[in-house]
């Protein structure tokens, strides 16, 4: 019996009024695969991203996680079963440091410990530190300097770390699911190259993580993952690995002579 893909996407249509955001979309990822998302402004990628992780009940069509069907479950069902997302916009809590961004991230796991380990409250001493352990571990696996920045504000962070650390956070859940929402968003070709090996060594150390990205850059795009599929107004066109992708007409009409795509 072959197992379950991570996540499964069927003929899922969004609809908000008379637009269609997405129109019977089907996509599957499998435990360990890297599968990224491109297309213009208005392709439906991160209406994807927000059928799957519930904040959108599809208008059509179904969602499943490791098998299980999770359409039409709130958010918090969903990251329960093992789904973690970033987003464009910085969803960090800027005024607390970088190590408590990464412990509030655990709430997945155990939200009444972790969070009164936060605030001090009942068992604290303990669990603060074994969360804080484990924390540091996650900053460590993430590249860059991040853990010799654990005590900084994450506003204080130039944009390269506060796209990690948005990693890192969501990696506190031990996700089965990362999806990662232009993750190179705002980075520059150097900070996009060391985002690339943060990416491959994630992988390394969790194999069976399964990852999709949307993502404009054709660099992460090139040399990440094992396919791509390319969302046009709301509709899949094209599914298959780079290269091929990069000789399809629409693709080359769209990107050619271009390292970024358009948001």
């Amino acid at each position: 019996m072959s197992a379950q893909p991570a996540l499964a996407v069927e003929n899922v249509t969004m609809r908000f009024g008379g637009l269609v955001a997405l129109s019977e979309v089907s996509l599957e990822v499998a435990a360990g695969e890297i599968v990224a998302v491109i297309g213009p402004n208005g392709a439906g990628k991160s209406t994807l991203f927000n059928v799957v992780t519930g904040l959108y009940r599809p208008t059509a069509g179904r969602v499943r996680v490791a098998g299980e069907e999770v359409t039409g479950r709130p958010t918090h069902q969903i990251v329960a079963l093992g789904v973690a997302r970033t987003f464009q916009s910085s969803r960090l809590f800027t005024g607390v440091s970088v190590l408590d961004n990464v412990i509030i991230g655990m709430h997945a796991l155990s939200p009444p410990s972790v969070l009164q380990a936060l605030l001090l409250w009942g068992r604290t001493r303990r669990e603060l530190r074994l969360a804080a352990e484990r924390a540091e571990r996650i900053l460590q696996s993430v590249g860059g300097n991040l853990y010799e920045q654990r005590y900084r504000l994450a506003e204080e962070l130039a944009q390269a770390d506060r796209r990690r650390l948005e990693v890192a956070r969501a990696l506190a859940g031990e996700p089965k699911l990362l999806l990662l929402d232009e993750p190179t968003a705002g980075m520059d070709d150097r900070d996009t190259d060391a985002l690339i090996e943060d990416i491959r060594r994630i992988r390394r150390d969790r194999p069976q993580l399964a990852i999709v990205v949307v993502e404009h850059d054709m660099r992460l795009v090139a040399a990440l993952p094992e396919r791509v599929a390319v969302l046009d107004y709301g509709r899949k066109i094209a599914e298959s690995v780079f290269d091929e992708i990069r000789l399809n007409p629409w693709v080359q009409e769209a990107y050619l002579g271009s390292t970024t795509i358009d948001d």
